[in-house]
């Protein structure tokens, strides 16, 4: 017992030893008595690897203008914490600030955003850097996201405008490029993929010809025309215990202001939904005035920066038309 006792002592007054160092190194550092500092990190450093001391290099080393080893700690910090969100913050801002790398600082962002700081009463704040840096990688990074985009993107505008339809493009959300053999499956007229995770969201729309058959009731011809695009996204006709599921009523009608909604989850087999695993397919009908599809491509497991909720909302019908 003495044995054990003893070691528990010792280990306790280690964490103590490391405790009293990291605060004369706050101390210093706030009296801007930087080598001080730097030497009080430093000793805590052997006995310890928590955020607050490598937090405290880094910002010494900045301070001293040892920009090489103020990188080199806070990356130590990072492998050591990865999910300390002030340290996510600090890289974050580095990469910004320092850095002028928008893209690369939001995977940083991400993760403050799901830390304890991201919760608290900064949570705002985060999400403005967020939105941000988001606007800057779109500037920068994604300045020209591919050749004929601007083509594309009118195009779209002039498809919304025809069916009255509002699109709301999320944060960390990019344009990306349209795959010829891909919308030989299924027509779509623009796509935006995520800037850290494998999600992708294609929008398609169908405008009601002005010459079409009023016999034929748009009820029908909708869930028809539902069950094409899904079977030809899944690249098989649906099996014996999937579905395609009518969206409630007052939902349709309240969040998308449409008259009838389905959507249905496939595991894509065909040229559409190759590199993901998984496809929810969202579609809506405006009568009178047309179709609208929009369709969340991803991966299983965990998709930590995603907001599917916010996707599956992005469109909303308007009364202009």
């Amino acid at each position: 017992m003495k044995k054990i006792f003893l070691v528990f002592l010792i280990i306790y007054c280690t964490g103590c030893s490391s405790i009293t160092h990291s605060s004369r190194g706050w101390e210093h550092y706030k009296n801007s008595n930087y080598e001080q500092a730097l030497l009080e990190f430093q000793t805590a450093n052997k006995t310890s690897d928590k955020s607050g001391i490598y937090l405290g290099l880094y910002r010494t080393y900045m301070r001293m203008n040892n920009e090489t080893q103020a990188i080199i700690a806070l990356e130590k910090g990072l492998q050591k914490n990865p999910d300390d969100g002030f340290l996510n913050w600090s890289m974050s801002d580095y990469l910004s600030e320092k850095k002028n790398d928008p893209c690369g600082a939001l995977k940083y962002l991400q993760k403050v955003k799901q830390s304890r700081l991201g919760r608290g009463s900064l949570s705002r704040k985060i999400d403005a850097e967020i939105i941000a840096n988001s606007v800057g990688c779109s500037k920068s990074a994604f300045k020209s996201p591919y050749e004929n985009h601007k083509k594309v993107f009118e195009e779209f505008t002039k498809q919304l405008n025809l069916i009255g339809l509002k699109c709301h493009i999320r944060p960390g959300f990019m344009p990306y490029k349209l795959d010829e053999q891909k919308r030989n499956d299924v027509n779509y007229y623009y796509a935006v993929k995520h800037l850290t995770e494998n999600v992708e969201l294609r929008f398609s729309i169908f405008p009601r010809p002005k010459t079409s058959n009023n016999k034929i009731d748009e009820t029908t011809g909708f869930f028809a025309f539902t069950l094409c695009v899904v079977e030809n996204i899944a690249g098989k006709e649906l099996s014996k215990g999937k579905k395609i599921d009518r969206i409630k009523d007052d939902i349709v009608k309240k969040v998308f202001n449409a008259d009838i909604g389905y959507m249905a989850i496939v595991e894509p087999e065909s040229n559409y939904g190759k590199g993901y695993k998984k496809a929810m397919i969202i579609g809506l009908l405006k009568k009178g005035v047309g179709y609208s599809y929009h369709t969340i491509l991803f991966d299983e497991g965990k998709n930590d920066n995603i907001n599917f909720g916010q996707l599956f909302y992005c469109v909303q019908f308007t009364d202009n038309k």
